[in-house]
């Protein structure tokens, strides 16, 4: 089971990753110009996640003898599900550095240092708890990362 937890979580931060690279509408942009990308929208398991990303152009870097452009992301994603008698709030923030092979059309290199902070708010039916010693359980944990990616085509 943990095999598949593991192949789970790396499909939902490739995803996560992915969303990441924000490309400006206008291509013809400077070092410095910087540009938004709001998202919203429902999981296939009915989370709702809102966000909003900021990407920067740095300009031009070097990266295995390919001239790329490189970019920084600040991020703040918001997941809320609810489910049964379980509420769940995440929420990631984060930023980090990516470079992009304008010829290839991909993302060639990647990193994003994110922190995430999760709630989880469960309401113990009565019938589950008939002495009546507790009507809910709060838990909260936090947790740091990084993720480093190679490879992401357009």
């Amino acid at each position: 089971a943990s095999d598949v937890y593991k192949r789970q979580a790396y499909v939902w931060v490739q995803s996560l990753m992915d969303k990441l690279y924000v490309m400006p509408s206008n291509p013809e942009v400077s070092p410095g110009n910087s540009w938004e990308k709001n998202m919203d929208y429902l999981t296939r398991m009915d989370e709702s996640i809102s966000g909003k990303i900021s990407t920067t152009f740095l300009g031009w870097k070097e990266e295995n003898g390919t001239r790329c452009a490189e970019f920084e992301n600040h991020l703040k994603i918001e997941m809320d599900q609810t489910r049964d008698n379980i509420e769940q709030k995440t929420v990631i923030t984060g930023a980090g550095t990516w470079q992009f092979d304008p010829a290839a059309g991909k993302v060639v290199k990647s990193g994003l240092d994110y922190t995430m902070e999760l709630e989880i708010y469960m309401d113990i039916p009565p019938e589950q708890d008939p002495e009546g010693v507790g009507a809910s359980i709060n838990f909260t944990a936090e947790g740091e990362g990084k993720v480093n990616l190679t490879e992401s085509t357009f």
